[in-house]
This record gives structure tokens, C-alpha cells and sequence, in this order.
């Protein structure tokens, strides 16, 4: 039997990052997820998964708030059409675009951060780890200013 349930991708040269986020104490991929989702849809920097995506959670763990968030921004890409509330796939999957192009957008603003590791992941630098919360935090300000 096919699992109905949804799984919410992202990039393939971003899996190592979202574990160092959570090592971090920024959250579980849902949280990462959610972060990188308003910073890209905040910056209108939308990037499509392509061959790249690969699965990294299930919809289910999306808390309800952020559920809420997420609804709030595909019904406004979708003129307020309030027949598409029900396409949860759809919504993900625009949600996956904004988190893709909010991530680039967290990677290219906080360089010092991040490197790129010889497999091609991005990775948090071991030396930066004690300051991405307050730099993300700068950044994310800046985003909603």
C-alpha cells in the first residue's frame, strides 16, 4: 500500500546543514524549514528543488502555526482562491521553493558561517557554530524590516 502521507524536500547539498542547524539548537527540519520558508517568501526568492530535492520530513510534523503561515502565503500566491486551502501538496511544494531560495539567501548573507565541504554539502563551519543563532537572527530582522 502507497503511503499517502506528504514528505517535504529539500535540496540534496543541504542535508548535512539542516543536521548542523539542529546540533546547533535552531530546531528540527520542520523549524529549518519553516525559517528558510519565511526568509525566501520575505525576500521573494522563490528556487525549484529540480533533481536536486530529496526527502527530509513528513508534512505531519509541521506544527499548526506554521501549517497557518504556510496557508497564509500559498492562498496570497493564489489571489485569495480559497478553494486551494485543500491542496496541501501544492502548498508544499511552493513552501519548498521559498525554503530552497530562503536558505541560499541565509547561506549568501551570513558567509562567514558556512562553507562548501568536498562532496559539494554546504556545512556550517565548526569554528561559527556558537554565533549562527545571532547572526540568523540579525539577518531574519533584516528580512522583515
Amino acid at each position: 500500500m502507497k503511503d499517502s502521507r506528504i514528505r517535504v524536500r529539500t535540496s540534496k547539498y543541504h542535508k548535512r546543514l539542516y543536521n548542523d542547524f539542529k546540533k546547533q539548537n535552531i530546531g528540527d527540519a520542520h523549524v529549518v524549514f519553516f525559517i528558510s520558508a519565511c526568509v525566501g517568501y520575505s525576500m521573494r526568492q522563490r528556487k525549484p528543488l529540480g533533481k536536486d530535492g530529496e526527502d527530509r520530513f513528513y508534512e505531519y510534523t509541521i506544527s499548526p502555526r506554521e501549517r497557518a503561515i504556510y496557508q497564509s502565503i500559498f492562498l496570497n500566491e493564489k489571489s485569495f482562491d480559497l478553494q486551494v486551502i485543500q491542496e496541501d501538496e501544492s502548498m508544499i511544494r511552493l513552501m519548498e521553493e521559498y525554503a530552497n531560495g530562503g536558505l541560499h539567501h541565509i547561506i549568501d548573507n551570513i558567509p562567514l558561517c558556512f562553507e562548501t565541504s568536498d562532496d559539494g554539502e554546504c556545512v556550517l563551519k565548526e569554528s561559527e557554530g556558537s554565533n549562527l543563532s545571532s547572526r540568523l537572527l540579525s539577518l531574519i530582522i533584516q528580512a522583515i524590516e
